[in-house]
């Protein structure tokens, strides 16, 4: 799977100050498969981040990846 690190990171990039970090890896054994690891101070802005609108072009790029690894 080819993506651009760089663009996704930007598009999930977290500016919350309770976030200290957010990276996207595609998944070594599943390679349609793109991972999310995000470093929380607390859950209840994960939470708030999680249903944000901004997250809705991601999960659309994500489709688009999807799609070309099937």
């Amino acid at each position: 799977m080819d993506f651009d690190r760089a663009e996704l990171k930007s598009v999930i990039a977290c500016t919350e100050e309770e976030c200290t970090q957010n990276d996207p890896n595609v998944v070594a054994t599943h390679p349609g498969v793109v991972a999310f690891h995000a470093i929380w101070n607390s859950r209840e802005p994960s939470q708030t981040h999680l249903n944000a609108l901004h997250l809705a072009s991601c999960i659309k790029m994500l489709d688009g990846f999807a799609a070309e690894a099937s």
